[in-house]
């Protein structure tokens, strides 16, 4: 009997922290569904979703940046992200710095475009959800931009 496969289309930002989040639960959700079904596989696809199309290419610091957009509701929301991020294991970083996350979008594009060249010859394909935990992490935990 063939697999069942279940895309998921996902727009998502790599240096938003409710996207990571976002990911972190459906990482979970799928491993829950897996246990209990196993036969079944999800092809996951990353689209790009620039929530500050117009943020500077260059660094700045994050914590601050967004505190300027938010202005006092600010304080809240990170407490709220900070709280659903524990229940994941994830300590956010609100110190490092941040910027257009263009570039990491062109990244994940250029695995994706790998991936389908890999597919079309037959070779194995690289699994891209390392590659994009990576660059989410690193923004949102680590403090890197």
């Amino acid at each position: 009997m063939a697999r069942l496969s279940i895309k998921v289309d996902i727009h998502s930002d790599t240096v938003c922290p409710w996207c990571y989040l976002g990911k972190k639960s459906l990482d979970s959700a799928i491993a829950t569904f897996r246990a209990r079904h196993p036969g079944v596989d999800f092809d996951l696809v990353w689209r790009p979703y620039i929530l500050h199309p117009t943020a500077k290419a260059s660094s700045y610091p994050k914590g601050s940046s967004i505190s300027a957009v938010l202005g006092p509701r600010a304080g809240p929301i990170f407490e709220r992200i900070a709280a659903t991020g524990a229940e994941y294991g994830i300590n956010f970083r609100w110190e490092g710095l941040t910027g257009n996350s263009r570039d990491s979008h062109k990244l994940i594009l250029l695995a994706a475009e790998q991936d389908a060249a890999a597919a079309a010859t037959g070779e194995k394909r690289r699994d891209r959800r390392l590659s994009i935990a990576t660059i989410m992490r690193n923004s949102c935990k680590m403090e890197q931009d």
